[in-house]
């Protein structure tokens, strides 16, 4: 399809590999790394016309919801 910029998940490696990071959040930042790269695959499974977008717009809301709780 198309390939995606990927700043978010730059972070969140970022954060991972940062030895600052608490030893029990290490778990927590896996967990999003996993729903981010869940979330990639998900967008690019969709395909078709304009008609993607809410369809995409709801997997965006669901990974925002899990990152901002």
């Amino acid at each position: 399809m198309f390939n995606l910029l990927k700043p978010h998940g730059e972070k969140l490696a970022a954060l991972l590999n940062n030895e600052k990071l608490p030893h029990p959040d290490k778990p927590r930042v896996e967990k999003a790394i996993e729903c981010y790269n869940k979330w990639l695959e998900t967008l690019k499974d969709i395909t078709g016309d304009m008609k993607v977008v809410p369809e995409m717009v709801s997997h965006l809301t669901a990974y925002k919801r899990y990152i901002d709780v």
